[in-house]
């Protein structure tokens, strides 16, 4: 089985912004995305997954995977998201290097 290079873009931020991100996943060369409730701690503040704040759901914090084929649509799509949204919300952007089977699926 051949294993191919390949980057994650994750995406720490609110869910309340959450949908308009993933639109500008898909507009970017991701073929798709994972998302999920997230907690923890930061300079700013602690928020879980489970407190008060999940009560209300758009309070809550999400993280935001997907994988793109190389650093450029990486970074690009980064660029994207922190321009737009990062000015206005709380969030955090990297990238990992993965290694992916099936590139076709990416």
């Amino acid at each position: 089985m051949e294993i191919h290079h390949a980057k994650k873009v994750v995406i720490i931020t609110e869910k309340l912004i959450s949908e308009s991100v993933c639109e500008l996943i898909k507009d970017s060369h991701a073929s798709g995305y994972t998302i999920c409730s997230v907690g923890g701690s930061s300079e700013r503040n602690v928020k879980s997954s489970d407190d008060g704040a999940s009560v209300v759901g758009d309070f809550s914090n999400v993280k935001i995977e997907a994988i793109l084929k190389d650093q450029d649509e990486a970074l690009h799509l980064i660029e994207m998201v922190v321009d737009e949204f990062f000015t206005d919300f709380s969030g955090i952007c990297f990238i990992e290097d993965v290694q992916v089977l099936r590139t076709s699926k990416f």
